[in-house]
């Protein structure tokens, strides 16, 4: 368990976080594009200073749920707030215009939408995880959630203008 702070340690806030607007206004037309699940939900996006690494991998852009605690500060404030877009704005400002609206698309993925039973907004993983060399050992055909989507990938063009494997 971690150490709780006495009442008067003072943390430094890095203040360098700014809201991403243009990321906002590219979430709100892909919502009402590909995501109605997400009509009813407010996504404030916000630039971080730099994009963080997960096992060795830049994280572009990453979206969460408010804590509950958030949830409440935002809601006092008439700020509401159900899902939190963070954009590394060093990775950001470096990805061609074109190239933008495919990360938010797949940010908003995650947002599964409002859960029937509980009311709550919720979030999802991927369709799939899988490793490159993996596949190239074994294909796809060994799992079925690998096949569907190496089916799906087949009906699509995949020299897209303007993509290329080395993307950010």
């Amino acid at each position: 368990m971690g150490r709780r702070a006495p009442a008067n340690e003072q943390h430094e806030v890095d203040l360098s976080w700014e809201r991403a607007h243009d990321v906002e206004g590219i979430a709100r037309d892909l919502i009402a594009r590909h995501h109605p699940r997400l009509i009813e939900a407010t996504v404030r996006a916000y630039y971080r200073p730099k994009a963080r690494k997960v096992c060795q991998k830049t994280v572009v852009a990453d979206i969460r749920l408010p804590s509950p605690l958030l949830k409440a500060i935002c809601a006092d404030l008439e700020f509401p707030v159900d899902y939190i877009l963070t954009v590394g704005a060093d990775r950001w400002a470096a990805i061609p215009m074109d190239r933008r609206e495919p990360w938010i698309d797949h940010e908003l993925e995650h947002a599964a939408g409002r859960d029937p039973e509980t009311e709550l907004w919720t979030l999802r993983t991927h369709d799939i995880e899988e490793f490159e060399a993996i596949v190239t050992r074994w294909g796809t055909k060994w799992r079925a959630d690998l096949d569907g989507f190496a089916r799906a990938c087949m009906q699509m063009p995949l020299n897209l203008p303007g993509f290329s494997k080395d993307a950010p």
